[in-house]
C-alpha cells in the first residue's frame, strides 16, 4: 500500500470554510489521505456540519477523522491532531487556506527520491479576495538543503517558509521538546515550525501549492489583550539558539528586540483598549532587562547594533512615564 498522508486542520468557529476545506482534501490526486479535523471548541454549527459531512462522504480514498476538545487555541488543537493521527506523513491546512489538487503527490515524490528526506516545503501564494498578490520568496536555490540551514535561515525572517510537509515523527519530536504551555503564548506554531526544521535531515521543496489566504475578518487584525505573548516564543527561541546555535546570537537578539518593537507599538496603538496593560509593560520590561544582560552589540553588524540599542531606548523611556 502507498503511504498513509494525514491532513491536519483545526477548526474553531469555521462552519463557513468547511465545505471548502473539504474539497481540498477530497480533490487530492493522491490516494491514500486522512482528514483529521479538531474542533476547537467551536460556538457555531462547526461540530455538527463535520458529522453531518462525514456521514454523506464517500470518497474510498479519503477517511474523516473528527476530534472534539474544549477551546484550547490552534497550537494544541494540531498537536491533539497530530498525535492521534495514523498517517507516517503530514501537513497542516487551515481551514481558510488551500492546497493545490497535486501538492500531496508531489511531495510525496520528493521523499520518494531520498529517504534522508524530512519535510517537504510547498510553494507559498499569499491570496487576499481570490487574488494571489505575491508568493513566498526561498533563500535557497539549491535543493535538497540540510535541517540546520533552514533553521538558521529562521530566526531573523523567514529563509523557509513554515507551510510544508512532513513525516510525523519530526512533528512529535518538535511538540516533545517545545512543551506547549496552554494560555503563554499565542504563535507556538512558529516556534514548532522551527525546530521541525531544525530535528530534521534533509529539507526539500516541491512545485505543490499553499495557498495562504488573507482573511481581512480575522479576529487577528483587531485588537488582542493577549497579543503581547508573543515576546515568549521570541525569548524561546533566543535561548534555543544561544544553546544549540550560537553563531546566530545576533541574529536571534535581533528577532527578539523586532517583537519587542512590534509589541511595544500596538500597546501604544491600543493603549486605551487595553484592560491588562500593566501585563504587557511587565513583559516588556522583563525581556528588555534580559536582553541588556546579553552583549548585543555586534562589530559585523554595526546599523542593525544601533538600531536595536535606539528601539530598547525607546521603549523603556516611554514606559518610565506610561
Amino acid at each position: 500500500m502507498i503511504p498513509r498522508v494525514s491532513i491536519i486542520t483545526p477548526i474553531y468557529n469555521e462552519e463557513s470554510n468547511i465545505i471548502k476545506c473539504y474539497e481540498q482534501v477530497i480533490n487530492q490526486t493522491y490516494n491514500n489521505i486522512e482528514w483529521v479535523v479538531i474542533n476547537d471548541g467551536s460556538t457555531d454549527n462547526s461540530f455538527k456540519l463535520l458529522n453531518d459531512l462525514k456521514l454523506l462522504h464517500v470518497n474510498p480514498f479519503v477517511t474523516i477523522k473528527i476530534i472534539n476538545q474544549g477551546n484550547a487555541g490552534a497550537a494544541q488543537a494540531r498537536k491533539n491532531g497530530i498525535e492521534q493521527a495514523t498517517g507516517i506523513f503530514c501537513c497542516i491546512l487551515d481551514c481558510d487556506d488551500q492546497l493545490s489538487s497535486d501538492a500531496i503527490t508531489l511531495a510525496i515524490n520528493e521523499i520518494d527520491k531520498d529517504s534522508d528526506i524530512d519535510i517537504v516545503c510547498f510553494n507559498v501564494d499569499y491570496i487576499t479576495n481570490n487574488i494571489t498578490l505575491s508568493k513566498f520568496d526561498y533563500k535557497f536555490d539549491h535543493w535538497p538543503i540540510s535541517g540546520r540551514d533552514a533553521f538558521k535561515s529562521t530566526i531573523d525572517g523567514w529563509g523557509v517558509s513554515g507551510w510544508f510537509f512532513f513525516k510525523k515523527e519530526i512533528m512529535i519530536k518538535a511538540t516533545n521538546d517545545y512543551q506547549l504551555k496552554i494560555g503563554n503564548n499565542i504563535n507556538d506554531d512558529e516556534i514548532l515550525s522551527r525546530l521541525c526544521l531544525y530535528n530534521s535531515n534533509k529539507i526539500s521543496i516541491c512545485s505543490g501549492v499553499y495557498g495562504y489566504v488573507n482573511n481581512l475578518c480575522s479576529t487577528t487584525k483587531k485588537t488582542n489583550k493577549y497579543y503581547y505573548k508573543v515576546i515568549n516564543t521570541a525569548v524561546y527561541l533566543n535561548d534555543f539558539v544561544i544553546n544549540n546555535c550560537i553563531e546566530m546570537k545576533f541574529e536571534s537578539i535581533t528577532n527578539l528586540v523586532s517583537n519587542l518593537w512590534g509589541v511595544f507599538l500596538r500597546s501604544v496603538r491600543w493603549e486605551k483598549e487595553l484592560d491588562n496593560i500593566e501585563d504587557w509593560d511587565t513583559l516588556l520590561k522583563n525581556t528588555i532587562s534580559k536582553i541588556s544582560k546579553i552583549n548585543c552589540i555586534s562589530m559585523k553588524h554595526k546599523k542593525a547594533s544601533f538600531e536595536n540599542i535606539i528601539k530598547i531606548l525607546i521603549i523603556k523611556i516611554y514606559l518610565k512615564f506610561r
